[in-house]
């Protein structure tokens, strides 16, 4: 038998160690076990509440309640893996529950609303052995660290608190489960003997006011003195400190002398502009704060007193933790200003660096349209004068030769003649930019290309693989046209072809122009070099890359590979010979 307890009716409600509940009404006894739904056959505590007629059973696994023979759980979630080893009433409504390191579980059993009061709140231990309610409304608490004595409020929040200790005349501070009378007098049973409750009052035994005892920079590293011009009280504590930025890292010591309940002293702390709310009661007679940064602060401390109240009035130490130079107005104010500056000095050598990139850009454009000139009046004297002299030659020989040449002489002027006008045309078009756009000139060498191969009926045919509209270098038409033409001039004149194909197809970055006959081909150490030295000119000058591939009886491949930002280099067919 672990407990016992009686009903209104006179029955005994006992609690067993491994028997359950057992109900003697004066005639028979009844048993409850865990068949009828105990949470354990083991009772660590029970006690019979008269206002509901209902017995609660704390065990190992949490709270059982019988009421009208019946056996129900009453689930608190906090208490799951805790023993319930006292159950008390407070305020004939709710129950305390002592329990062996969950605290005091306050619950209303009706609801089941619950709250729990630990070391958080103000306890000494976790352990309770009893929790019980006086005629006075104090609650008494025994647990391994002595007897403490509670008032709660209408929150069940900590209003008081008084503990009882080794100061205060018990040598054995260890309490025994629900060993304890509270009645007139009041007796206890702790692990030496049995207690009885005196409050004597003693004048001479005052509660000293709270003060602060040190202040300590870095665990007293610097002295927090020199940054104050005063200090006050026996402890010469600093007035007002005013600390530099990198000092911000401090510790307050503070005490209250109560030389018959030492031990019932906590303290609670709340620094202004930095917590957000107050600290949970602590016997501790100390806080420190850490990298604390500049501002303004005043640390609130309160205690409680030789009844356990706290003080209605908090200690307050104002004190702070100066801004450094950098965050200062001033400061930002200069460097604002100086990063303005800098930012206005950069756009101005940004905008200069632009102008002038423009400015030599235009040089180079003023350069380049006058190394374009140089050319065209070298293509126009090499092209334009050439013929007019073979004419006026012509002419002077039509004079002197008389009627019998004539006739052949009057047909080379007329070719000449001709090849001037072609040539003037082709000129005056490539010098128009409106014809800078690749689509076009493949559409000009086409129609070079239909007119010449018509008058020996050799079949030509032309390909336009590019759909979108290509951009081209100024100055490139020219060269590309005159290329094209003069390849196909020699197709026409010496390759005996039967067809003839001109193609414009794109490969990834690069473009391609080829011409391609079926002709006897040529052996190109028995050719005239001049005119293949005259077309490799003109593609280095538009930066491409000119390969003629050519074998007797297999025709010849004239392609033009360029690039829109660089020329690369192809590798030549192993089937035709390359120079």
């Amino acid at each position: 038998m672990l407990n016992l307890d009686f009903d209104e009716r006179g029955g005994v409600w006992c609690g067993t160690n491994g028997a359950g509940i057992n109900y003697f009404d004066g005639d028979k006894f009844k048993n409850f076990s865990t068949e009828d739904g105990l949470l354990s056959r083991t009772a660590t505590a029970i006690r019979y509440v008269q206002k509901n007629k209902s017995l609660y059973v704390g065990s190992d696994f949490g709270l059982n309640v019988i009421h009208d023979n019946k056996v129900s759980e009453i689930r608190v979630p906090e208490l799951v893996n805790t023993s319930i080893i006292s159950i008390h009433s407070y305020n004939d409504s709710l129950l305390m529950l002592g329990t062996t390191g969950a605290g005091i579980a306050m619950l209303d059993p009706a609801s089941g609303k619950h709250k729990l009061l630990t070391t958080k709140d103000g306890l000494l231990s976790n352990f309770i052995y009893f929790v019980a309610q006086d005629k006075n409304k104090e609650v008494w608490i025994g647990t391994e660290k002595g007897i403490t004595r509670i008032r709660l409020n209408r929150q069940l929040e900590i209003i008081e608190s008084v503990h009882y200790g080794n100061e205060n005349g018990l040598t054995g501070l260890e309490t025994n489960q629900d060993a304890f009378y509270l009645g007139d007098e009041k007796y206890f049973g702790l692990i030496d003997g049995v207690y009885q409750y005196n409050d004597l009052a003693n004048p001479t035994l005052t509660t000293y006011d709270l003060h602060l005892t040190d202040v300590e920079l870095f665990y007293g590293e610097f002295p927090s003195r020199n940054y104050a011009d005063s200090s006050y009280s026996f402890f010469k504590i600093p007035y007002r400190p005013s600390l530099a930025p990198d000092k911000n890292h401090i510790t307050f010591r503070f005490n209250r002398v109560e030389k018959r309940y030492p031990n019932s002293i906590k303290y609670k702390y709340f620094l202004e502009n930095f917590d957000k709310a107050w600290s949970q009661p602590s016997p501790q007679g100390q806080v420190t704060y850490g990298n604390l940064p500049p501002g303004d602060y005043v640390l609130n401390i309160l205690a409680t007193n030789n009844r356990g109240r706290w003080d209605a009035v908090p200690l307050r130490y104002p004190f702070v933790i100066q801004t450094p130079f950098y965050k200062q107005a001033a400061f930002i104010a200069g460097t604002l200003i100086l990063g303005i500056g800098l930012t206005i000095l950069v756009v101005y050598l940004n905008v200069r660096r632009n102008v002038e990139k423009k400015l030599e850009v235009e040089r180079i454009r003023l350069r380049e349209q006058d190394s374009l000139r140089k050319v065209i009046a070298r293509d126009f004297h090499d092209e334009m004068g050439n013929q007019l002299t073979r004419i006026i030659n012509y002419i002077s020989l039509i004079k002197l030769s008389g009627n019998g040449h004539a006739k052949e002489l009057y047909n080379k002027v007329e070719d000449s003649a001709k090849y001037l006008y072609t040539g003037t045309r082709d000129f005056i078009w490539s010098i128009d930019p409106g014809n800078d756009e690749l689509s076009i000139v493949f559409i000009h060498i086409r129609d070079f290309g239909e007119k010449l191969f018509e008058e020996k009926q050799i079949h030509f045919r032309a390909f336009n693989e590019v759909k979108e509209m290509v951009r081209i270098p100024y100055g490139f038409s020219r060269e590309v046209n005159l290329i094209m033409k003069e390849a196909m001039t020699n197709s026409f004149n010496h390759s005996g072809a039967a067809n003839v194909s001109f193609t414009l197809r794109q490969n990834d970055s690069e473009y391609e122009m080829k011409l391609e006959d079926d002709g006897i081909g040529f052996i190109p150490e028995t050719v005239e070099r001049n005119g293949i030295k005259n077309m490799q000119a003109r593609a280095d000058r538009m930066d491409s890359t000119l390969h003629i591939q050519t074998e007797p009886d297999l025709g010849t491949v004239i392609r033009i590979i360029f690039s829109k930002t660089k020329t690369t280099k192809l590798w030549p067919s192993p089937q035709r010979k390359e120079f």
